[in-house]
């Protein structure tokens, strides 16, 4: 059975008492290992890396030097704890293991792509600390906000510059903060149940017409309170967030595939390349084909 949560208590107990999650059995290997693809950056002493991991591929029993906080942006890992827990891991889910936690993962299906942040012991002990629990525990939740972040993330470093690394340190202690302030029950009390159905719809359904009115009858809302509740819980209206959604797709289609500008308008839910363009710019600050030549182009050298 997959649990999708764990007890807030586990990393509290294990420092109080001293006991070491290390195993003399499992190799500690780099969070990007048997990935096709990883970018990384450290920064403010945060490892932030963004890795594309095959779909099939199994990482027997091993452990990270640093504590990690993974945010998976599509596919599912499946990831199994040395105390026999499985958490299945599926995009916008925010899963933290502590320095040395022994675990396994499995990619299920097609290609998933995480973004991971390790932040150092020095960070953890000096401007993280109010992080420091987060770190030290095993915590595995649904987190909207995080997973919009981590794809900022994602695309900073498929087309960095000089303001990278400013800009990264930023968003990683966003992430961290975001996800120490609230755990798996907290999200749920403080987003009602029929929000909670509307991401997900609107996530699975953001390339295609989607209407406030058609999602609010839908999750059994009324309209006006739909669009109330939505911009109070989420801090925009439901059609800026199926924008920046529909604009992280576009930039990964631009970075990672040779698709047609036009294609990719109509494969992330933009009428026409036009459309595309004009949001895309208005939100990112340049239009599609600047993002992509920088995006190929790597890292400014000086």
């Amino acid at each position: 059975m997959l649990n999708n949560s764990a007890p807030c208590g586990a990393g509290v107990a294990a420092r109080e008492t001293g006991v070491s999650r290390r195993s003399p059995h499992a190799q500690v290997v780099p969070v990007a290992q048997g990935s096709s693809r990883a970018r990384k950056l450290e920064c403010g002493g945060v490892s932030v890396v963004d890795v594309v991991l095959p779909g099939g591929l199994q990482l027997p029993a091993h452990e990270h030097e640093r504590a990690t906080v993974a945010i998976v942006l599509s596919g599912s890992v499946q990831t199994a704890l040395s105390d026999q827990r499985r958490n299945q891991t599926f995009p916008n889910t925010v899963i933290s293991l502590p320095a040395g936690e022994v675990h396994a993962n499995l990619v299920n299906g097609a290609d998933s792509r995480v973004v991971i942040l390790q932040p150092s012991a020095a960070a953890i002990e000096g401007e993280l600390r109010s992080c420091a629990r987060l770190l030290e525990e095993v915590r595995h939740c649904r987190d909207y906000r995080a997973a919009a972040l981590a794809w900022t993330v994602a695309h900073e470093l498929a087309a960095p510059d000089d303001v990278t690394p400013l800009l990264l340190d930023g968003l990683a202690r966003e992430i961290l903060a975001c996800s120490a302030r609230l755990n798996a029950a907290q999200h749920d009390a403080l987003r009602p149940r029929w929000l909670l159905q509307s991401l997900e719809l609107i996530h699975a359904r953001f390339a295609a017409s989607l209407r406030l009115e058609e999602l609010a009858e839908e999750v059994g809302v009324h309209p006006v309170y739909f669009s109330r509740a939505f911009h109070a819980h989420m801090g925009c209206t439901m059609g800026a967030y199926l924008r920046g959604l529909r604009v992280d797709r576009a930039a990964d289609l631009l970075a990672s595939s040779n698709l047609s500008i036009a294609d990719i308008a109509l494969e992330a839910g933009f009428s026409d390349q036009s459309h595309l363009s004009n949001v895309f710019r208005r939100l990112r600050g340049m239009t599609p084909s600047g993002y992509r030549a920088q995006s190929r182009r790597g890292p400014k050298r000086k």
